[in-house]
This record gives C-alpha cells, structure tokens and sequence, in this order.
C-alpha cells in the first residue's frame, strides 16, 4: 500500500497560519519513481504560495518461497525421467532460467545426475532470486544369486546360471560371472557370483 502522503510548509510568518493543500501522486504500481504533486490555491491569506512537487519511489520486492522457487530430487533409478520442480505464482511475467553443467533440469541415469542445479528468477518488480538444488539419482539394489547344481559323482559340472533380480528394464544387463569352490568327492560346494558392485 502507498504510504501516507506528506508535504512540509516552509515560510510562513505565524505558526498558527495554515496553508490548504491536498497531495496526489502520479498512477502506477511498477518500481520506479513517481511524482507527489501539491495543489492548492496560488495565494491564501498574506501568503503567496509555491507548489513543490516530490517523488514517490517504488523500490523492487524479495521473491517469497511460496512466489518463486526450486526443489530438486534424490530418487533410486527406476528408469524414468524426474526433473526439477519449478514454484512459480507470480505468473507468466517472471522469467527463470535453469543452468547446470548439462544444462539440462531433469535426469533418467545415475550418470546424468550428481549435478546442481541454479535456478534464477527475473522480474523487474522483483529482486532477482537465485537457488540452487541437486539433482540425484542413485542405483537401483539389484541381486545375483547363483542357481543351486546338482551332479553325480564322477559327471561333468552342470553349466553354472544364476537369476538376477531387480533390473528396472529387461534390456539392462549385468555382466558376472560363476565359479564354485573346489572339490569333486561327494558333497556340497559354494558357487559364488562375482562382478562389480555397481553397473550403470
């Protein structure tokens, strides 16, 4: 809301003389500067009087959380794209501008995230804010577990498979391999997956 229109009398003779004035100001409600006119009669009583115009200065507002801002995300891969979520109800007037390293809001791969991401709003009534989010996402837990073999005494190794169990999409691979403990006499040896701990 504007503040309260004031203006200062210099010059008159007797304190209790009084001058009748009103104030009004130029139209507009964007920053920038407009003028505060006194009007009034030319001459009142013993007084000849001169009108001053001053200004009414509109200074540029703080961006509030509810009116602009960023949030980010930290998600296990699931084989979708997230993106970062933009807060904006100032309306279509304010501009914002996403940069990163990529250049690039959202993410599907644990490669594409890891990054910060700067958000920065413009309006011209609005002081320019600027947040800064991340950008996550994390492997996905998958298991390899080798299938139980069985064979005979003296019989050749059944092929050794294992199941994997997780995977976001049937096309994802993950490259392992199998190998059992040692030995050939009756009983009953570990067959272990190995491979890297993280893939993709």
């Amino acid at each position: 809301a504007d503040p309260v229109l004031t203006a200062t009398v210099t010059g008159l003779v007797n304190e209790e003389d009084e001058i009748v004035y009103s104030l009004g100001r130029e139209e507009g409600e964007d920053v920038g500067t407009y003028a505060i006119t006194p009007t009034g009669n030319a001459t009142q009583g013993n007084y000849s009087v001169n009108y001053v115009p001053g200004t009414l200065t509109i200074g540029q507002k703080e961006m509030t959380d509810a009116e602009a801002n960023a949030t980010g995300f930290n998600v296990v891969y699931d084989g979708t794209a997230h993106t970062i979520s933009i807060v904006n109800t100032i309306g279509a007037t304010v501009s914002y501008t996403v940069e990163d390293e990529e250049t690039s809001p959202s993410a599907t791969n644990v490669s594409e995230s890891q990054a910060e991401v700067v958000v920065t709003f413009t309006h011209p009534n609005y002081v320019t804010k600027t947040v800064t989010v991340a950008k996550v996402i994390t492997p996905k837990p998958i298991t390899v577990t080798a299938d139980d073999k069985s064979k005979i005494y003296g019989a050749e190794d059944p092929a050794l498979t294992a199941t994997v169990e997780g995977l976001v999409n049937e096309e994802d691979e993950i490259v392992y391999s199998l190998g059992r403990a040692e030995g050939e006499d009756v009983g009953t040896y570990a067959i272990t997956p190995t491979g890297n701990a993280t893939q993709g």
